[in-house]
């Protein structure tokens, strides 16, 4: 199991006992989570390393969606940053990829993301996809 680093206090830092419990619990919940805060709540930065040490992870990769490019490489980042040593963080972009070997998280545009998907429907060695900003319902995150 991967350590959890020392985390920055976030809002959304007030619900990740929440959020593990109900990724945990698939009867109750089903297969995936909604999670609704303003900007510079934490979600992009704060969840997928809520998810590190999550004992269904099973260290399968941790997958981050976010629509634009500049985000992606910002967001990959910042989580290397806060993930601290041992934890591979990576990301990849129409052209360019940097991904290092057994990636924890890997943040992608969702066009990747369905590449990915098309070319491994059961996505193995994958515990969770994050799609972030969801809510502007893009063709590939209506697809994904």
């Amino acid at each position: 199991m991967t350590d959890i680093p020392k985390l920055p206090e976030y809002p959304i830092g007030s619900i990740r006992r929440d959020i593990l419990e109900k990724l945990a619990d698939k009867k109750t919940h089903g297969p995936g989570l909604v999670i609704s805060a303003p900007p510079g709540s934490g979600k992009s930065t704060l969840v997928p390393l809520f998810l590190l040490g999550a004992s269904w992870r099973k260290e399968g990769q941790i997958i981050v969606t976010q629509p634009r490019r500049a985000a992606v490489r910002s967001v990959a980042r910042r989580l290397d940053t806060l993930s601290g040593p041992g934890i591979g963080v990576g990301y990849a972009v129409r052209g360019e990829m940097k991904v290092p070997r057994n990636a924890d998280i890997v943040v992608m545009t969702e066009g990747i993301l369905i590449r990915r998907l098309q070319e491994d429907p059961e996505m193995s060695g994958v515990s969770v996809i994050l799609i972030e900003e969801f809510h502007a319902r893009s063709i590939h995150t209506k697809t994904a």
